[in-house]
């Protein structure tokens, strides 16, 4: 029983991990092609302080705190009617299709001002204020298509279809890859700004995002017919859970949405430096960590709706362990190989060695909060299933403090470094402040999230780090080829992998996924 239970969230997080691994992959690709294309320029820096606004508002409308609000009340009305879940779910659709087109349509008209707002230094240069408002502008719309293509993503998970939701925004890194090798040259050949060309994939992407889930939905008996009335008792409940929650669910993205705004009084550079680092550094994180939260949420809110506590105490006490588990083999790499990361995956064309630098300093800190960052994706969703959707926003309130209070501290003598610094200090306190109150709430033993085989996975992390710093210290990694440095790696993961399985097992814990993976039955 047991193993029927691990496998069951363990299944559909490899499942969605498996699609989100390919696009991962893609956007890897893709923040290659803008490195090789535009370095670590004024003109990356534009771009992504335009991408940065719309992409906050959609963690906060779509995959964060919407997305979260959304489940556990269309779970809950799903096992009870149907018919009501269809007329939900279609209530839902046109709330978000009608305010995100509002706050693209206020975004495109005052752009200008917004951009003031996030980058107050843009106006001295003329040419990086104009070029950085039309980026906005083209972006925009972005927010209304992946708004709506998570809300279908909600409703597909519920009905135990994971692939082809995960494997939506690998279709929207095709269309970015593809506008920017393109797009690109074609915009230079005629006198434009090549960079306009990322903001026209944003948008085509965010487009086919949507759409390849439409079939599916469709499939399974929904529509996206007018509601009966489009403020329905069970979306007003959806917005009480979710007006709290919107500080809450999107505590990191504000935390990097507050170091962009410092970064643009910094160094040119500053930004993409940041930015590059993060998308690094967020590739473990959107593989196994957001595929385990979104399948935790989904599992949890069927045992809590379902009033068995037993066993969502049990899911929530396997996620957290998972949470943990799945990050320790990337944690070790951010840690010790972020310099080599950073030069086999960016070094070329107009991204430099000054360039590669700067982005692994920055690498480096973000790594160092990844168990974290890992665990609110589990974490935060877990409060507005058990109605406590307030205490997400509390504890987001101090650790965005301790973000601006360390950053306005440090940045003056650490630059860009200290904005990663403290985006990691403001994750881990958001940790740990959400276990401490969970563990409240739901009444649960001392040691319920410090359990044994908490301790001996922290302690395998911690014996592994000493053979990959020494391996870092005698492999010249440098001396080779990209095709050999990535064989290297390779090995190296693979190495860690069958070590950190063996400390497990020696330790009375695991092996966590060898044993795991036979359950497993796609």
């Amino acid at each position: 029983m047991e193993s029927k239970k691990s496998s069951s969230l363990l299944k559909s997080t490899l499942i969605m991990s498996t699609a989100t691994f390919l696009s991962r992959i893609l956007g890897l690709v893709r923040e290659q092609a803008i490195a090789f294309y535009f370095g670590a320029s004024g003109a990356t820096d534009t771009f992504n302080v335009a991408y940065r606004i719309p992409n906050l508002l959609r963690d906060l409308l779509a995959e964060g705190a919407f997305s979260s609000a959304f489940v556990p009340t269309f779970t809950e009305t799903l096992k009870r009617n149907r018919d009501e879940a269809a007329e939900l779910f279609r209530t839902c659709f046109w709330f978000l299709l009608l305010l995100t087109t509002f706050i693209t349509i206020f975004f495109i008209i005052f752009a200008p001002s917004i951009i003031l707002l996030f980058a107050p230094e843009y106006q001295l240069d003329p040419h990086k204020f104009e070029l950085t408002v039309g980026l906005l502008r083209i972006m925009s719309p972005f927010l209304t298509l992946v708004s709506l293509a998570a809300i279908l993503m909600g409703v597909l998970n519920t009905a135990r279809i994971f692939f082809v939701p995960a494997l939506a925004p690998a279709i929207f890194n095709v269309a970015s890859i593809l506008f920017i090798f393109f797009l690109t040259p074609y915009l230079e050949s005629r006198g434009s700004d090549g960079i306009y060309a990322l903001a026209w994939g944003v948008l085509a992407g965010g487009f086919v995002q949507l759409m390849i889930q439409v079939p599916l939905l469709k499939k399974i008996g929904f529509t996206f017919s007018r509601p009966s009335s489009f403020f329905s008792p069970a979306l007003k409940k959806i917005l009480k859970r979710l007006i709290p929650g919107l500080v809450g669910v999107a505590a990191a993205q504000i935390n990097i949405l507050i170091n962009t705004v410092l970064a643009t009084s910094s160094i040119v550079g500053s930004v993409s430096w940041l930015n590059y680092a993060f998308r690094l550094f967020s590739f473990p994180l959107g593989i196994l960590s957001v595929a385990l939260g979104s399948s935790t949420l989904v599992h949890f809110s069927d045992a809590w709706k379902s009033h068995q506590r037993a066993k969502a105490l049990d899911i929530l006490q396997r996620s957290t362990f998972y949470s943990w588990a799945l990050v320790a083999i990337p944690f070790i790499f951010l840690a010790i190989f972020s310099d080599w990361l950073v030069v086999l995956v960016y070094e070329r064309g107009l991204f430099q060695i000054n360039d590669s630098l700067q982005t692994t300093k920055a690498l480096f800190w973000y790594g160092l909060g990844l168990p974290f960052y890992g665990l609110l994706k589990v974490l935060v969703p877990i409060f507005y299933t058990i109605d406590r959707a307030k205490i997400p926003m509390y504890t987001a309130l101090v650790s965005l403090s301790v973000n601006v209070i360390y950053s306005l501290i440090f940045i003056g003598d650490l630059g860009h470094v200290a904005l990663a610094q403290a985006t990691t200090l403001s994750v881990t306190t958001n940790g740990l402040l959400l276990l401490f109150f969970l563990n409240k709430y739901l009444d649960l033993p001392w040691n319920f999230f410090l359990s044994k085989n908490l301790n001996c996975l922290i302690f395998s992390t911690a014996i592994c780090l000493i053979p990959a710093w020494y391996m870092h210290q005698h492999i010249p990694f440098f001396a080779f080829h990209n095709m050999i440095q990535l064989v290297i790696l390779g090995l190296i993961a693979i190495i860690f992998l069958l070590l950190f399985e063996t400390l497990l097992y020696f330790f009375g814990v695991g092996p966590i996924f060898i044993n795991r993976i036979k359950f497993l039955k796609f």
